[in-house]
């Protein structure tokens, strides 16, 4: 989700697949990846998109997340 962002005209970013798209790419179904976005929206990492259905946002907190793991990925390529 996060590396096929595409960027609103207000600066809100968003993934333009949908649950439906994202499952096969992943290798699950969609009704795990239902879940998997229901867990996301209450852990609050995802926020659904004002007027685009079933189009979600990842919040702060998920990019925070998301830029600390790829942080961690480059040390431990560096240690190798």
């Amino acid at each position: 989700m996060y590396s096929c962002q595409i960027e609103l005209p207000n600066g809100t970013k968003y993934s333009p697949l949908s649950q439906a798209e994202m499952a096969p790419l992943i290798g699950v179904s969609t009704i795990t990846i239902n879940k998997l976005f229901k867990q996301l929206r209450d852990d609050n990492l995802l926020l659904p998109i004002e007027g685009k259905r079933g189009k979600y946002e990842l919040t702060d907190k998920a990019i925070i997340i998301i830029n600390e793991m790829e942080k961690l990925e480059s040390k431990l390529e560096e240690d190798k």
